[in-house]
Formats: C-alpha cells, structure tokens, sequence
C-alpha cells in the first residue's frame, strides 16, 4: 500500500468496492474483527520505550517521566517507527484491543467495512456497521460506528456515530441535542474498566440515529426552491470582501447547486430531487469528495480527504450545515446544540 498512502500506512475496504475512491485493500464481504485485523495490515503492536538525553558524544542518560510509544513491526533505526512522546502514566490501546471494543460493543456479528491507519501509524480507524438502516423514502443510510485511536499522545479513542448514505458512501454528520455522537476513552487509569463503561456508548447511538432518522425523514418532505438554496448556500459560503474570498464562495456555492440540481448521486430519488434532504447530501458530496485536495506534506491527497470528511474539518462543516439547515428550514424542535461530547472517566 505505499504507493498509495504514507510508507508504512495500510487499509482495509470490504462490501467488494473501493470507497474513498480506490483507497486501500478491496476485499469481497465484510470481515470480522479478527480478519480485519489482518486485512488492513494493523497486526502491529505499540510499546513506551525510555526516552534518552545526549550530555556527551555516546553518553546519555533517561528523561525522567518521558516515553516515545514505537512500533515494534519496524526496524530500530527506522525513524517512522517512533509515533509520538508521552508522559508515564500513558497506557497504550493495541490495536487488537480496539477490534476488540468494537466486538465488545456490537456483538460477535459485527462486521468492519474500513480499517487501517495514515500518519504512518499515528492514528488508526475502524468502521463498524450496525445491522440496523435508516429509511428516508427511497433513500438508505447504513449506521456505523467509527472509532479513532491514536498511538502519538495527541488524543483519546473515540467513538464517533455516523450515517453514510448508501448510494454514494458519503458520510453524514450530525449535531443534535440530547442525541451525542461522540465518546472519548482517554489513554489513562484502568483501559479495561473503562471499556466496560463506556458499552452505554450503544445505547447513545440508537438515541443518536433514532433522532438523525427522524430529522432526516422531516428534510426530505421540506421543498427547496433553487432559490432558496441559493439563499441557504450564502449562509455557509458567503462572499466576503476580497475578491479570491468571492471567488472561492462562488464556485462552492454553484458545485453544491449543481449536485442539488441532479449531477449528485441518487439525485432522481423522491428523497432528493428538490428537498432540503437532498441539499444537504449535495453539501456532503461536494465535501466528501477528494478531487480538489492536492498532496500535503507529502500525504496522499486520497488520505488526507478521508481524514477531512471523517475526523476534522469536513467533519465539522457538514455537521455545521445539518444544524444550520434545520434551523432555515423550521423542523427543529428549539435550538439545536453543537456536537455534544460524552468522556467515560
């Protein structure tokens, strides 16, 4: 996989097509957690090792209270196989460990359509499936989990609650109150312990996806006019004073209209054809989709657009959008929150 992401990155795609655009292993079906493990080349291991000062030419002595966590599947002198610095009392999640959360909170059944992992191991990911869809007329969302795991210090595991719309594979987030779609398990105190609590996360998640079910079903019997798509649009890209801010505002509002105006995928289905449902889904294809991302610091454009849309700033924008559209349109139930964060301590 190092033509195609960082040189010691890997990924799984199961239900035999390449999401993310030909990112990563395709396999037929979807795996469970112990073939998925090995599908997505996440077989490796962490370990904190001593961190060491030079004071003279071969001489060195320990950091007091510093470890850098290592991979242990690459080479001593292999400069990638360091992840991050972190204090002593940080405790290593494996990966083993977090296919085996997932198992833990969907069952023996659960199936994983995506695992692997960028920053060259930094962060790695996994997408769960419930067995369970959203029907929006004659539109489907599957209901996943995806659950986050960083090996360099930088944050917790998390489990994020997300729907992704089956006939595009484009990922939808949602912000919405008294339905939380995200939990942290910090990287301290008993990791056992807090697994076992944080099982609640399921039943936030049928909270979440019965409300995302319901909004959804409401946006998809709201009319939007091209009009008022337009004026929805200025909301999200408004123009700005610079002319390069105007510029920009313009052709993101004239892509999302012209996917809102049918070049999206599905866009002939009750659901989307002329609906705020099917706006929406116009704003998350056009985010989703990486081929406007060049390469960043070397990163393949392909993984840092799926690291957008799923964990950052497409992440948030989509959510914004959702909560700004239910409040154009008047189907909310009062005013909805940002996106609402359970910790288990």
């Amino acid at each position: 996989m190092a033509h195609e992401m960082e040189k010691h990155d890997s990924a799984m795609f199961g239900s035999g097509r390449a999401a993310w655009h030909g990112l990563g292993n395709v396999i037929q079906g979807c795996p469970n957690a112990e073939e998925a493990l090995i599908q997505s080349g996440l077989g490796w291991e962490v370990a904190k090792e001593q961190i060491f000062l030079e004071v003279a030419p071969g001489q060195y002595i320990p950091i007091p209270g510093w470890f850098s966590t290592c991979r242990q599947d690459l080479p001593k002198d292999e400069a990638a196989r360091v992840l991050g610095c972190v204090r002593q009392s940080y405790k290593v999640i494996q990966n083993v460990e977090a296919f085996g959360f997932a198992t833990a909170l969907l069952g023996q059944g659960v199936e994983f359509e995506t695992a692997g992992s960028i920053r060259n191991g930094k962060i790695v990911y996994m997408l769960a499936r419930k067995p369970e869809n959203i029907i929006v007329k004659d539109d489907t969302i599957g209901e996943y989990l995806l659950i986050t795991n960083s090996h360099d210090g930088t944050r917790s595991m998390q489990v994020f609650f997300t729907g992704i719309r089956v006939v595009c594979s484009n990922t939808l987030h949602a912000a919405m109150r008294g339905a939380k779609n995200m939990v942290k398990i910090p990287h301290k105190g008993d990791i056992e312990e807090q697994i076992k609590l944080a099982k609640g996360i399921l039943g936030l998640a049928d909270k979440y996806f019965t409300r995302f079910g319901a909004m959804a079903v409401t946006l998809a019997d709201v009319k939007m006019t091209k009009d008022n798509a337009r004026e929805f649009l200025k909301t999200l890209w408004p123009d700005g004073e610079s002319k390069r801010g105007i510029t920009f505002a313009t052709k993101s509002r004239d892509e999302v209209m012209w996917l809102f105006n049918g070049g999206q995928m599905g866009g002939s289905q009750d659901a989307v054809n002329g609906t705020a449902w099917g706006l929406l889904n116009a704003i998350t294809e056009s985010v989703d989709h990486p081929a406007k991302i060049t390469r960043t610091r070397n990163r393949n454009p392909l993984e840092v657009a799926f690291e957008r849309s799923m964990l950052t700033s497409g992440a948030n924008f989509k959510s914004l959008a959702f909560d700004r559209l239910v409040d154009f349109t008047g189907v909310g139930d009062g005013e909805l929150t940002n996106m609402e964060v359970a910790t288990v301590n």
